[in-house]
């Protein structure tokens, strides 16, 4: 546990999924084909993303969906900062999409409402329209520690 907590403090973010989602899958698939050829076949195998969780088109849900249907466990850790959860800004912002360079420009007022209401819905998402035995969803504040989250899961799901 620790050695897991200690990789994903040091993990630095970068790059962006990638727009053809299907080279994803076909690497996971290719992952476990290998990993079946060398233990016995009828283990479980688990995928753990570690997101945002912001889409564009679909792209991450795609790349995951075909994981779901193999006796495949996907661990959804969706990073989210604490401006994302309470957007304290006030006055005119500048707001930069991260991925896509995309800027606007705007009133912190005018648009902090339906900001948050939109994140929400998007946790929702991930949360409700994803759950099953085979998914599970854990959103982690960037500015807590990993640690509280993480061991938080582990008894959840250890109670199961």
């Amino acid at each position: 546990f620790q050695l897991v907590v200690q990789a994903l403090a040091a993990a630095e973010p970068s790059g962006r999924w990638p727009a053809d989602g299907s080279r994803l899958t076909q690497a996971l698939r290719r992952a476990e084909f290998e990993a079946a050829s060398a233990t016995d076949d009828t283990t479980s195998r688990i995928t753990v993303v570690l997101t945002d969780g912001h889409e564009h088109g679909g792209e991450i849900r795609a790349a995951l969906a075909p994981l779901r249907t193999r006796r495949h466990e996907l661990l959804f850790l969706q990073f989210i900062a604490r401006d994302e959860r309470e957007f304290p800004y006030r006055g005119a912002v500048r707001l930069e999409e991260w991925e896509t360079g995309r800027v606007i420009e705007t009133d912190a007022a005018a648009v902090r409402a339906a900001f948050l209401a939109a994140a929400q819905r998007e946790r929702d998402a991930w949360s409700r329209a994803w759950a099953g035995d085979r998914f599970d969803y854990l959103a982690l504040m960037t500015d807590e520690p990993l640690e509280l989250g993480l061991r938080a899961f582990l008894r959840r799901r250890a109670g199961r």
